[in-house]
């Protein structure tokens, strides 16, 4: 990721050994992985990209035979590949600072995997933490999934792990899930498996728990009670935005060519986005997907109004 290394930050103690990583393995996945992550930096906002996936295969078996730095960790540490993980497993967790918005860092994660034949691959993914909402929407959730029918062997397992949902910091979660996922595998085989990936699962499916219909209204309606006149009609009407799509328009698109009252409204709305932290987001969800609408202050200080279908 652009400019990624002076922001790494481990965040959480004993991650080595929850992802049954030796340092060796570790320190060779650090010094193998890409510097570069395609597509994780947004021009348009000057910003990093959030949430973010992007997985590659690096180097083949090959290459990694035939590289010097791979000879050095064999000979100095007695490192092997049959060493290496052969699933995606997480090696690194930092935080993302992000110069835009109003939520805060995100959460960066890079893994690797080796697949005997290929070769190295790599992932690497941002997202924001959930916020104490959505930690409570997981603990019902895992209650949920206790009393589904398929899950009946697990029911205590998820139920444990409800109860722990509702005590453990945000910033720990992905751990605890991975621990619900590693004990249901454990003792269940016949029922789960790594290819349910467990733990992006309930992570998603509770961050979009809130998000059924319309969501952020209350934003949009603060956003709307900060103004007067065309601005506010404005904002009532969605007038900057495009309807559907991937749209993003910023201030001179959006002044240009319009009369003076229009140019004063945007420029009151650019205020009102400022006082209110810089983001103002609002949309709707459905089975169909999310339909997302936000203004934000870009980099450079100009208004931007953004439409995002996912």
């Amino acid at each position: 990721m652009k400019e990624l290394i002076r922001f790494r930050k481990f965040l959480a103690e004993g991650q080595l050994d929850e992802n049954k990583l030796s340092p060796v393995v570790v320190d060779f996945l650090q010094t193998m992985q890409p510097e570069e992550a395609p597509g994780s930096w947004d021009d348009e906002i000057g910003d990093f990209k959030v949430p973010y996936s992007h997985e590659d295969l690096v180097h083949t078996e090959e290459d990694l035979l035939d590289t010097s730095t791979t000879l050095v960790f064999m000979e100095k540490d007695g490192l092997k590949l049959s060493d290496l993980p052969t699933e995606y497993t997480e090696f690194e967790t930092y935080e993302l600072p992000m110069s835009t918005g109003n939520k805060g860092n995100a959460i960066a994660r890079n893994f690797a995997k080796f697949i005997p034949g290929e070769g190295l691959y790599y992932k690497v993914t941002s997202e924001y933490p959930l916020n104490e909402d959505q930690m409570k929407n997981l603990a019902k959730l895992l209650r949920d999934e206790a009393d589904q029918p398929d899950n009946k062997v697990g029911k205590s397992i998820f139920l444990k792990y409800a109860a722990q949902a509702e005590k453990t910091d945000v910033k720990s979660i992905r751990s605890l899930l991975q621990k619900l996922e590693d004990e249901l595998i454990g003792k269940h085989p016949d029922t789960f498996s790594g290819e349910d990936d467990i733990v992006g699962s309930f992570l998603s499916v509770s961050k979009n728990y809130l998000n059924e219909g319309a969501f952020g209204d209350d934003k949009k309606a603060a956003l709307e009670n900060l103004l007067t006149g065309k601005a506010k009609d404005m904002v009532e009407d969605g007038a900057l935005f495009a309807e559907y799509g991937n749209v993003t328009y910023d201030e001179a698109n959006l002044k240009d060519g319009e009369d003076p009252e229009e140019i004063e409204a945007i420029d009151q709305i650019k205020a009102a986005v400022i006082k209110m932290g810089d983001e103002v987001q609002y949309g709707y969800s459905d089975e169909d997907g999310t339909l997302t609408y936000t203004y934000l202050i870009g980099d450079k200080g100009q208004l931007m109004v953004m439409t995002r279908e996912s």
